[in-house]
């Protein structure tokens, strides 16, 4: 008795799970390193306030 073809509809669902699991885990890689992103341009722009703060203060307000 041949039970490849019985075992077929099975193969199918586990090859489609197995791409949503993969498809899942590259969407975590790319929220994390948006997420690593995001966190680099804060640290910009906290650095680049710092420093426009420190020159108005310096040179003073220059409107």
């Amino acid at each position: 008795m041949d039970n490849s073809s019985d075992d077929e509809p099975l193969r199918a669902a586990q090859e489609r799970v197995r791409r949503a699991a993969e498809a899942v885990a590259d969407a975590y890689a790319r929220l994390a390193r948006h997420d690593s992103e995001a966190a680099a341009a804060r640290r910009r722009l906290r650095e680049l306030r710092a420093w426009w703060a420190a020159r108005r203060g310096a040179d003073g307000d220059r409107r």
